[in-house]
């Protein structure tokens, strides 16, 4: 049920806040897939290069913490050949989470990373270390638009408005909507976005 005591005069009105930040973390989604008629050679393929990659990666400065196993799957491989389901192998992914703040050697890692052998790049994200701190802005700046927009309806209608409202609600939102930049680098080139964070609220006052 709505507990908000509605006051006999009171204006409703809801406010926005936004702002963009440069994101100051990447994680970088990367797969070692392999594929061969014996299980265990296969799997052993696969470690061997997996482990050649986390190598080139510990090179490139990445911490061992920044580098997660996400996922590890062996499945059989058919095929149908004259409508008959032909056995025809194993395949083996490992795939790996890399994360890190050195943004402008995004590109590199992918490519020392393929180098060394990883077949698939599924997604980069990008995130905010502090995403916290940006919200809690967006979230003050939802408040002066609201504010704003009450004080117009105010003055329209000619009344005086309490500058202190009686309930203030925060409007869970904090989908983050990505913009491209154009960079370029030497490396494969990746294209950092910035992160847009907004906050909503639903705010109360008297008149």
């Amino acid at each position: 049920m709505d507990n908000i005591r509605h006051h006999k005069n009171s204006i409703k009105v809801y406010g926005t806040g936004y702002l963009e930040a440069a994101p100051d973390i990447a994680t970088i989604y990367m797969s070692v897939i392999t594929q061969g008629e014996d299980v265990v050679a296969t799997q052993n393929d696969n470690n061997k290069i997996t482990t050649n990659v986390i190598k080139q990666l510990r090179s490139l400065g990445v911490p061992m913490s920044n580098i997660e196993t996400i996922n590890y799957s062996v499945s059989p491989i058919y095929e149908y050949i004259d409508n008959k389901q032909v056995f025809k192998g194993y395949k083996v992914k490992n795939t790996l989470a890399v994360k890190t703040t050195e943004l402008n050697q995004v590109g590199t890692i992918i490519d020392k990373s393929i180098a060394a052998g990883v077949n698939s790049v599924s997604t980069i994200n990008y995130d905010l270390s502090d995403i916290r701190c940006h919200y809690q802005e967006a979230l003050r700046l939802a408040l002066i638009d609201a504010k704003d927009k009450a004080y117009v309806i105010a003055s329209t209608i000619c009344v005086l408005l309490n500058d202190t409202p009686y309930q203030v609600n925060e409007l869970i939102d904090k989908s983050q909507v990505y913009q491209m930049e154009s960079r370029s680098y030497e490396a494969t080139p990746i294209i950092p976005s910035k992160i847009q964070i907004r906050a909503n609220v639903e705010v109360y006052f008297n008149y």
